[in-house]
């Protein structure tokens, strides 16, 4: 029975050889999908970054919609819309409201592009001034991160 089996084998070496390698690869695609999966099941959740210590955060629509003859049709914007300002004086009478409106920052010898937020949003993250003081003109700023330090 042995010697059969080894000379099919022997005919036959590119089929079993094809046969193998398709083994292979599929084992190799399971173990790699079992691994994906494994991963993100077993992922820590994420905590808030900013805005962690604020009651509560409203942010504007990230969706543009646009009603056409065949149906509303949809796109995601890159950043958000400003939440409308009759929304924002609702908001006042319930409470204090602190407006986060990003910009871009420049400075020498700081890395890439950098994106400053207004002093008044820095209560609700767990940012604390370690050298200096807080900005209180407007062209003063707060940085964060290593590139700062000599």
């Amino acid at each position: 029975m042995l010697s059969l089996a080894l000379h099919t084998l022997r005919a036959r070496w590119i089929t079993f050889a094809g046969s193998f390698t398709a083994l292979a690869l599929g084992v190799a695609l399971l173990t790699v999908m079992g691994l994906a999966l494994a991963s993100s099941l077993d992922a820590p959740a994420r905590e808030p970054e900013r805005f962690a210590a604020a009651p509560v955060v409203v942010k504007g629509a990230d969706t543009l919609r646009v009603p056409t003859p065949n149906g509303e049709r949809t796109e995601e914007l890159a950043h958000p819309r400003a939440v409308p300002a009759a929304t924002v004086a609702k908001l006042r009478r319930l409470g204090a409201v602190v407006e986060d409106r990003s910009y871009p920052v420049r400075a020498e010898g700081a890395p890439g592009e950098l994106t400053g937020h207004p002093w008044s949003t820095a209560a609700f993250a767990p940012y604390a001034v370690e050298a200096g003081r807080a900005p209180r003109a407007d062209d003063e700023v707060v940085v964060s991160g290593d590139w700062t330090r000599p």
